[in-house]
């Protein structure tokens, strides 16, 4: 009869571990596109955030930074050779020494390149 009793505990606790582990794993991507920036800068003072503070606050924050396009490839752009802004889909007619504004996930600091990664950019404004 205890060992009945242990069994179906075992098992609840186990379902129940389980379901928390999956939930906690698989948990609903985020939509960078609307969410509100945590904070709005130029492409240069984002970059001098991150020499002057290794461990930002910014960090997997949604950030919107504007600056000149100093760099264009197949689906990422730099600002102000700082940022590095990789688009999920890229937007057209851009144009080296254009102004931009975009938004997107801060994902941390290039210590090679000397510059900011972000990804999941999307286009605010020209």
């Amino acid at each position: 009869m205890q060992r009945k009793h242990f069994l179906i505990g075992l098992t609840t606790v186990s379902i129940a571990f389980v379901t928390c582990t999956y939930f906690y794993l698989f948990q609903n991507h985020r939509n960078i596109a609307k969410e509100t920036p945590t904070i709005t800068m130029e492409a240069s003072d984002l970059l001098r955030s991150f020499q002057d503070f290794p461990n930002h606050e910014v960090l997997n924050k949604t950030v919107q930074v504007s600056g000149l396009i100093s760099d264009i490839e197949a689906n990422a752009i730099t600002l102000n050779k700082s940022v590095y802004c990789v688009f999920s889909e890229m937007p057209s007619n851009l144009k080296l020494e254009e102004t931009i504004t975009i938004k997107g996930r801060c994902v941390g600091y290039d210590e090679l390149f000397e510059q900011v990664q972000m990804d999941q950019c999307i286009q605010i404004n020209r």
